[in-house]
């Protein structure tokens, strides 16, 4: 029985589900092995780990980059499986094609989709496996983030064997303030912890969530200390102050700049060279990795919304997906506002008036691109592209402490 606010659903979902399209083997045979042959071509890569899959089983894997689906396939094809995406990513025009032609499940990013769900089901009656990122979202800053509590609900719900993937040095290839770099990093794919459906049967939520936690855990950054990576590229830090807005020295926001390997900030004038494994040179300790500075971000901003009658705006331009055709298009102005209660998105969406507030408590990441958008689903899909662009890192962060303030009461 599958509920939705304690009323049950399923032959409801069940009718809506048998009119969507079915995973398909066929296309799955050759989109699985291009992304195989292409993840071993673009990347040093190694898998590490049993790569048998005995029966139809839940893949879970950690969100670094843009090209999971390729290192999932060079773990365990031709043996098949299915993907759960993004609404956004099925109206992707690169990634349309071959997620209409395979039958990936869609979903909305960070609700209940029951549909989905019994989708899931479906698919791995018909023996495939199922890959999710449950995450939702691509890290921003290298470490792996926030898993919602309902990915143990699905797991005891499915009632099958779990693999947990582990990608770490991909992040670094394609990092989050760079996406359309793409450097030939060693890769490392670790399928070696899994939980049998006789094991999730005995777990309660808690035990489960922490299972999930920790075998996905990744921070890039360790990765590469620990491999002793020390190729030396060129414009490596170019782009990083959209991650790295706030100058951990001075404390000013929005005025650090790149060039090259450099990041500087043109208040104080402190400047620091970022080498190949994410430290940064002319730091001090607190602060001397990308990770580690972009942690001096996220304290900086749970004091700024600690402080009493906290309040934020910012102006931006809203996006929908196309209705025909791939990508966003414009539909929308207002402002983002946030206080100690939660977020608040309003002004105009398509025409109409938009006045949308998402409780703290219920609202515990964002999904954004640094320096470029956040995406808020309100009904559907909505990007939102602050007028300081800039800003977008440092809004994501207060979502996430704002719903850790409230949570942690």
């Amino acid at each position: 029985i599958l509920t939705v606010n304690g009323v049950d659903v399923t032959e409801l979902t069940f009718d809506i589900m048998e009119k969507t399209k079915k995973f398909s083997f066929k296309y799955y045979k050759f989109f699985g092995f291009l992304s195989k042959v292409a993840a071993k071509a673009l990347f040093p890569l190694k898998v590490a780990g049993d790569r048998k899959i005995d029966k139809p089983a839940l893949i879970l894997t950690n969100h670094v980059s843009f090209f999971d689906f390729m290192f999932v396939a060079a773990a365990f094809y031709p043996q098949p499986f299915n993907i759960v995406v993004g609404e956004k990513m099925a109206n992707s025009r690169k990634n349309a094609f071959y997620i209409n032609k395979m039958g990936c499940i869609t979903r909305a990013q960070f609700t209940s989709d029951a549909v989905s769900i019994m989708r899931m089901k479906r698919d791995m009656q018909s023996g495939a496996s199922i890959m999710i990122c449950p995450e939702g979202r691509i890290t921003a800053s290298g470490v792996t983030g926030y898993i919602p509590p309902s990915t143990a609900k699905l797991v005891k719900w499915l009632k099958c064997d779990v693999i947990f993937l582990k990608i770490s040095g991909a992040f670094a290839a394609n990092p989050s303030w760079d996406v359309n770099r793409r450097e030939r990093f060693p890769i490392t794919v670790d399928v070696s912890k899994r939980l049998t459906a006789e094991q999730v049967a005995k777990m309660d939520n808690s035990a489960v969530m922490e299972a999930i936690s920790a075998s996905l855990f990744n921070n890039d950054f360790d990765y590469l200390e620990k491999i002793g990576y020390d190729k030396k590229r060129k414009n490596g830090a170019v782009g990083l102050e959209r991650l790295l807005y706030r100058c951990p020295v001075c404390g000013k926001e929005f005025e650090t700049v790149t060039e090259g390997n450099e990041i500087t900030c043109n208040h104080c004038k402190k400047s620091f060279r970022l080498t190949p494994q994410g430290k940064l040179i002319g730091a001090g300790e607190e602060f001397d990795r990308v990770d580690k500075w972009f942690e001096t971000q996220r304290a900086a901003v749970r004091k700024e919304i600690s402080e009493k009658d906290f309040s934020l705006t910012e102006k931006a331009r809203f996006f929908t997906l196309k209705e025909s055709g791939y990508g966003y298009e414009a539909a929308g102005e207002g402002a983002i506002s946030f206080n100690a209660e939660g977020t608040r998105v309003c002004g105009t969406l398509n025409g109409k008036a938009l006045d949308e507030f998402m409780p703290a408590e219920s609202l515990p990441v964002v999904s954004y691109g640094p320096g470029r958008f956040l995406d808020f689903y309100i009904q559907k899909p909505v990007r939102l592209v602050p007028e300081n662009v800039g800003a977008c890192t440092k809004l994501g962060l207060i979502v996430e402490e704002l719903h850790n303030a409230k949570t942690k009461l």
